[in-house]
């Protein structure tokens, strides 16, 4: 039982990870959203952020239950995709429909980390799975809208231009 519990809590931490992650991509979205552009973006992103907040919040006890230590990191893979957005942002400043195109990109992999882990399920107790797959849901529905703002900005940028 405790092996399973130690098993459980290594794909928590990628959990955690992965919304520690997505807290520091929604943060830096926020700091280069185009500041003279009046819309619900903003709104939104903090929304997605708040929500890997509460993710984390929820997974964590079950990984003290291993007597582990929940993940405080993220990923390096996180951290230069943050670095390079700084850069770019230094030589030209990032619109809102690329943002979004990025939004969805990390939204994709945060799909598939919920994705791998629930295939793992048979080290997951039925509580944790429980959660697991309803902030799988939740994340998806984040993805699914975003995907969606990012091709209603596009429409509304195609149209502005004819």
């Amino acid at each position: 039982m405790e092996n399973l519990l130690q098993e459980q809590a290594y794909l928590l931490n990628n959990l955690i990870e992965a919304n520690n992650d997505r807290i520091a991509g929604y943060t830096k979205y926020i700091e280069l959203l185009p500041k003279d552009i009046h819309n619900d973006i903003d709104k939104y992103l903090r929304q997605y952020r708040d929500q890997s907040d509460q993710f984390i919040t929820d997974l964590k006890p079950f990984v003290y239950e291993a007597s582990e230590f929940p993940q405080i990191s993220t990923t390096i893979s996180s951290k230069l995709r943050n670095m390079w957005l700084d850069l770019k942002n230094s030589f030209v400043e990032d619109t809102i429909q690329s943002i979004l195109n990025d939004c969805e990109k990390r939204e994709d992999i945060y799909k598939r980390v919920y994705h791998h882990t629930l295939e793992e399920k048979e080290v997951l107790t039925l509580e944790a799975e429980r959660l697991i797959r309803h902030q799988a849901i939740l994340q998806l529905q984040a993805h699914d809208h975003i995907k969606s703002l990012r091709d209603k900005n596009l429409a509304n940028c195609l149209s502005s231009t004819h």
